[in-house]
């Protein structure tokens, strides 16, 4: 659990950094390529063994998810908080809450750490 909270604090502050609020788009670790390229940047992420990831942003915000397949938490961040959101989950499934909008709205009804 702990390697999951030290992943989604990286990934906010990668995202944060790297990302510089491009074009706007998603990212799914699930269905897309493993690693991503950060836009305007040489920069890269590539989610753990069993991690799954999945990212929205615009132009000025991002929300991000991750859950590691053996997991029972989905833990959420997003660029306008600084509170880390989680929410109970399924052992052995993907993810099943991706953010629809790329604003802590997303996380509505999670738990914050």
């Amino acid at each position: 659990m702990k390697k999951i909270i030290i992943l989604v604090i990286a990934l906010s502050f990668a995202l944060g950094a790297a990302i510089a609020f491009a074009a706007g788009g998603t990212w799914n670790s699930s269905t897309d390529v493993t690693t991503i390229t950060f836009p305007g940047s040489s920069q890269t992420f590539q989610a753990s063994r069993n991690v799954k990831v999945y990212v929205i942003d615009d132009t000025t915000h991002y929300a991000a998810v991750s859950k590691h397949l053996n997991g029972d938490r989905e833990f959420g961040v997003s660029a306008d908080s600084t509170t880390i959101y989680w929410t109970a989950a399924t052992t052995g499934t993907n993810i099943s809450a991706s953010p629809s909008v790329s604003t802590s709205a997303a996380f509505s009804g999670w738990n914050s750490l």
